[in-house]
């Protein structure tokens, strides 16, 4: 019979191994490399973000998209911000056109401001640029507003020192929001543009957290190496930089990177529930990711503002952030040495155990089949938690972005839960096997991870490698016995530290890059092969404290559901979020508001009255059928009557060739009225479209074989094979002349949609206006405008 002192010795083990592993990921947590943001009272010759949010706060007054009368203002009050520098100035205004999918093309005017400090005896200019337009949507504090005031507040640093050899362009860019369309007019035939040799962009998805290298050229070896050098502050890994290439997601910094160009693309994207809404507004930006930028800016246009920008280019580099701001990093090729490496050791040392200690092959195949248990029952637990945190918030499943006002309460609840699943599939299979029976079948699926990482994606080799190694030390240390394992937690312990920093950094990079609700699964499945390591340490607490381990992990998980869920209410801080527009089909003389909201709430009710229907609008998206990114269709309800003119178009040139074949069409489509963008759907289920232009830009098919997979899917969700899209923002007060050459037979059907940049005036209508603890969503298709489409045939 064991007495008191022993049961209280074995949980104290177990409570000290947890309280141990708690201390190293709070401490990779807090210390994610960000610097202490400076005051007003910095020095002249320091950066301030103090300073710099002065010009976040009114770059950002008021939302201001590409095209809108705030856009002018925001433009105005950079101009002469930009003037007070002293710098040489360019101003590009201009038309800019960009293909994105085959059939869907982006286009618009844009103003471009570019600064130029000259150096002394230029090799090449360095460029350092951001965008300086918002979304419809919010204000764009941090996207990308912060970015602007971080170089505006580094060139009055800069000026303060020597002048450097090469020169420094400051490029603020216009209608990046609206795809990527001054970058590309840059890019296009600016005069500066043939003297860039390096490229520096900043941007944000979010309005916290470090400011992370998450992009950069081809090639990337050298100007890592020189980057975590240079950098005071370096962060980010070789992993977001392979998984970012996949992914839809753009910035201006893809313009140059398709181009060949080197370059470092940064971003602080926390806080993702407040993007591109009005909560991304100056009092929300954090300083201290606002110093993070201007650090970034300053050591690396130094450097490179006297480097020989030559050799910037070779083979890509792996690396990966530490702990704070300490990088490492080491070349392709001597981490693919190092996996043969330690995939060699492992399968090694795993040979010499199961010859030496005998193990068996029923235990070792039924260690296989726990931790495929495993893999599938933490995903899926987290999964089934996850439709719990929906069912309490409903509100959550219209946060568009995927990431919710309280998300550390239900990450801290999904990891707990997924560790509680964890520790009772343990303790259920100790039952009938050891823990080395999981742990060597766990060695054999991380190597082969290793493998397949280092073969497929390079940049991600590092999460395997490591990790692994020090695991595989552990086997060196057990000897099979179930009576000898006295003293080994401690060893254990730090032998699985490498896995627990790894899997912390992880976590914290899945759960914030693709937010709460995008990344439950990918998340939880990372967490689940990690666990595949912890075998020998979660031997050693669940023999010593099984009880204590899973009532601990119930008891916190359960707390911080109820924390979630207390903290979860929707109010002026927090609020809800939802979609509408007034749509005027003039062809049809039909008025309808749409939402892509899942339901209706106190307020969009008044809109619907209990008899909206779930449809296509296809007057407006004769391209999809459903509200993007949702399975379901649009919500529609009739709307009342006000007076909207509709588009026009009219034919300047119609002309055959010689056999008669074929025609040319020049066409100008005007709009109704002061519209912020017209969306033109052009019918070409025959293929028959054999050229088109808008403003005198060429819109060219491109093939799908060169798109990112990302691109891709998206293109799947919406019909591009019937229909060419060309949206155009910042129209001129004339229109839009669009060319196009056909056959001459049918006439072509062209669907034109005039977009405004707001609802009509609610109180004139009858309606309430949107109440406090609501704003508009970020909705991909309908956020708060009205829209009037007609449609012609040319």
């Amino acid at each position: 019979m064991k007495g008191p002192g022993i049961s209280s010795k074995k949980y104290w083990t177990a409570g000290v191994i947890a309280a141990a592993s708690l201390c190293v990921v709070a401490i990779r947590l807090m210390f994610q490399g960000v610097p202490s943001p400076a005051g007003p009272e910095e020095p002249a010759g320091g950066f301030s973000a103090a300073r710099a949010l002065m010009d976040v706060a009114k770059i950002a007054a008021e939302i201001h998209p590409a095209g809108s009368a705030a856009h002018t203002r925001a433009r105005g009050y950079l101009l002469n911000r930009l003037r007070e520098t002293g710098l040489e100035i360019s101003r590009q205004d201009t038309i800019a056109a960009r293909t994105w999918f085959p059939n869907y093309h982006t286009a618009g005017t844009v103003h471009n401001l570019a600064a130029r400090l000259r150096g002394t005896d230029s090799r090449g200019s360095v460029l350092i640029m951001a965008h300086y337009d918002s979304v419809d949507s919010g204000p764009g504090a941090s996207d990308d507003a912060a970015a602007v005031a971080a170089m505006l507040e580094a060139v009055r640093v800069i000026k303060q020192g020597p002048r450097m050899k090469n020169d420094l362009i400051f490029l603020f860019t216009d209608g990046e929001e609206a795809g990527l369309l001054g970058a590309t007019a840059f890019l296009r035939d600016h005069p500066w543009r043939s003297a860039v040799r390096f490229v520096i962009n900043l941007e944000a998805r979010g309005t916290r957290g470090a400011s992370t290298l998450f992009e950069t050229g081809r090639g990337n070896g050298r100007i890592i190496g020189d980057f975590i050098r240079e950098d005071p502050h370096p962060t980010g890994n070789s992993l977001t930089n392979a998984i970012y290439s996949y992914l839809p997601n753009d910035t201006d910094f893809t313009v140059f990177r398709e181009a060949g160009f080197q370059g470092l693309n940064f971003a602080f994207i926390g806080n993702a529930a407040a993007y591109h809404t009005m909560l991304d507004n100056a009092n929300n930006v954090d300083p201290a990711s606002l110093q993070h930028h201007g650090s970034h800016v300053l050591a690396l246009a130094r450097f490179y503002g006297n480097d020989s920008l030559e050799g910037l280019t070779g083979e890509d580099a792996v690396y990966f952030t530490i702990i704070g701001g300490f990088m490492v990093a080491y070349s392709g090729f001597l981490s693919l040495i190092f996996s043969i490496l330690i995939v060699s050791f492992t399968l090694a040392v795993s040979a010499r155990f199961i010859m030496k200690r005998k193990m068996k092959m029923k235990p070792a195949l039924l260690g296989l089949g726990g931790n495929m248990v495993i893999i599938a029952a933490v995903p899926g637990a987290a999964f089934l938690l996850w439709k719990l945190v929906l069912f309490l918030h409903p509100g959550y499943a219209g946060m568009i972005m995927g990431d919710i006002y309280n998300r550390e309460w239900y990450v801290a609840a999904l990891i707990l839960f997924s560790l509680l699943v964890y520790a009772v599939l343990f303790k259920t299979f100790l039952k009938k096997i050891r823990p080395v029976d999981l742990f060597v079948p766990g060695l054999a699926v991380w190597s082969l991870l290793l493998a397949a990482s280092t073969a497929m994606m390079p940049g991600a080799a590092f999460i395997f490698q490591w990790p692994l190694l020090f695991a595989a030390v552990q086997l060196l240390f057990i000897t099979g016995d179930a009576e000898d394992r006295k003293g080994r937690a401690p060893l254990f312990f730090v032998l699985s530290m490498p896995a627990i920093l790894m899997v912390t950094d992880m976590l914290h990079g899945v759960y914030t890059g693709l937010t709460l609700g995008s990344g439950v699964i990918a998340a939880s499945v990372v967490f689940s092969l990690f666990l595949l390591l912890f075998s020998p340490l979660m031997g050693e607490v669940i023999r010593d404290g099984a009880s204590f381990v899973i009532a601990l992990t119930g008891a916190v998980a359960v707390l911080s559901i109820a924390g979630g869920a207390v903290t979860g209410s929707i109010d002026n801080e927090r609020p809800r979020q939802n979609s509408l527009v007034y749509a005027y089909d003039a062809d049809a003389s039909d008025a309808m508001w749409a939402s892509c909201d899942h339901t209706t709430d106190r307020w969009t009710s008044q809109f619907f009255g209990g008899r909206e229907t779930r449809g296509p609008l296809p007057a407006f998206f004769p391209i999809t059928g459903k509200c993007l990114m949702r399975p379901y269709g649009f919500l529609i309800g009739k709307a009342p009557w006000i007076a909207l003119n509709p588009p026009s178009a009219r034919i300047l040139k119609d002309r055959r060739d010689r056999t008669g074949r074929q025609r040319t069409v020049n066409a100008r489509f005007t709009p109704g009225g002061n519209t912020m963008a017209m969306v033109l759907y052009i019918k070409d289920d025959n293929k028959k479209i054999a050229a088109l232009s808008v403003d005198g830009q060429d819109l060219r098919r491109i093939d799908e074989s060169v798109l990112k997979p990302g691109h891709r899917m998206m293109m799947k969700m919406v019909d591009l094979e019937n229909w060419i899209v060309i949206r155009y923002q910042g129209l001129p007060a004339d229109g839009i002349l669009v060319s196009f050459t056909t056959d001459s037979g049918a006439p072509t059907e062209i669907r034109c949609v005039d977009i405004y940049g707001q609802l009509p005036d609610m109180q004139r209508m009858g309606y309430s206006e949107r109440p406090s603890g609501m704003i508009p969503a970020p909705d991909f298709l309908l956020r708060d405008s009205t829209m009037v489409s007609r449609r012609f045939f040319l």
